[in-house]
C-alpha cells in the first residue's frame, strides 16, 4: 500500500473521507481535541492534526488521479514538481501508532 497527501477544501475533510472510502481507497485523518469558544462557552471538538490535509492509501496501480482530484471535498493531490509521490510507509505507521482507535493523536 502506498500513501499520498491530499489537500482538502475548507471544512471538507469529512466529505472527502467518505467519498474516498466509497471509491475504495484507505483514508487516514489524524485528529486532535481542539478547544473553541462558542456563545461564551468553551467546547472541545475534534479537528484534523494537519489542518486542510489528509492521507490516502491505495494499492491500485495506476491510481486514477483525475477521479481523486475530482472527489467532493478534495482540492487537489499534493505533487512534487508535478509528479505524484508517495509518502514513506514508516511515517504513516508512526502516526497511526500514536493515534487511538478513533484516530485521536
Amino acid at each position: 500500500m502506498k500513501w499520498y497527501l491530499l489537500q482538502t477544501k475548507p471544512n471538507g475533510h469529512v466529505t472527502a473521507c467518505d467519498n474516498l472510502r466509497r471509491q475504495g481507497f484507505d483514508v487516514f485523518l489524524p485528529l486532535i481535541i481542539k478547544t473553541i469558544k462558542k456563545n461564551g462557552n468553551f467546547l472541545d471538538t475534534k479537528a484534523p492534526l494537519f489542518s486542510g490535509y489528509l492521507f490516502m492509501g491505495s494499492s491500485i496501480y495506476p491510481i486514477p488521479w483525475k477521479s481523486v482530484n475530482g472527489t467532493r471535498g478534495i482540492s487537489k493531490a499534493v505533487t512534487l514538481d508535478g509528479v505524484y509521490r508517495s509518502i514513506h510507509t514508516h511515517i504513516i505507521k508512526g502516526l497511526q501508532q500514536r493515534c487511538d482507535e478513533q484516530g485521536l493523536f
